[in-house]
């Protein structure tokens, strides 16, 4: 996943925490294109993160992280395993929200690159609907939200609905500018 969560907040006495530092650090072995470092850094900073209360938003985003180092390896099972935890706590609450439209969108991109197009069709317009009712028009959240829902149901053969979601989307195309490993047409969301 090109978009990335990073847990950046400091401790008490102003020195960075396990979980920061192992974040940060397996962030930026990601950035310069060493996967195997980013995911033993990664998986250090999930295991502290597990450490802290459920509620805590360091768990998903630590569980977010590790997801998308391990599908640009190709470890879609393990990645779609970590995102379906991550919504999961997101989902918790009860409240719609734009971190579970997030998970909502990076799952179903995990399903697209698995050929999975019915599920991940779903997925998306769930998160399509969430985007809806809490953010603007013309969010570049939803405007990738747009793109990737339009790319699955092109998929699906749905060729009349993906040009109607495209023209919705279109006039926030600049927005949704943003990478993704291995289809540069695809779009993954923060």
């Amino acid at each position: 996943m090109a978009a990335l969560f990073v847990t950046m907040a400091g401790s008490a006495r102003g020195q960075d925490s396990v979980l920061e530092q192992a974040t940060r650090s397996g962030l930026a072995a990601y950035k310069q294109g060493n996967d195997a470092q980013a995911e033993n850094w990664l998986r250090l900073a999930l295991k502290e993160a597990e450490k802290l209360p459920a509620d805590n938003p360091s768990l998903p985003k630590s569980l977010h992280n590790l997801a998308m180092v391990l599908s640009s390896e190709g470890k879609l099972n393990e990645a779609e395993q970590l995102i379906r935890r991550a919504l999961a706590l997101r989902e918790a609450s009860g409240k719609p929200s734009e971190e579970v439209a997030v998970s909502l969108n990076n799952l179903a991109i995990l399903l697209y690159e698995q050929q999975r197009y019915v599920e991940a069709e779903q997925l998306l317009r769930k998160a399509l609907l969430i985007d809806a009712g809490i953010l603007p028009n013309d969010h570049k959240e939803r405007a990738i939200s747009l793109e990737n829902y339009a790319k699955v149901l092109r998929k699906l053969d749905n060729y009349k609905e993906a040009d109607r979601v495209e023209s919705l989307g279109g006039a926030y195309r600049p927005l949704a500018e943003t990478s993704v490993t291995g289809d540069t047409d695809r779009k993954k969301r923060k």
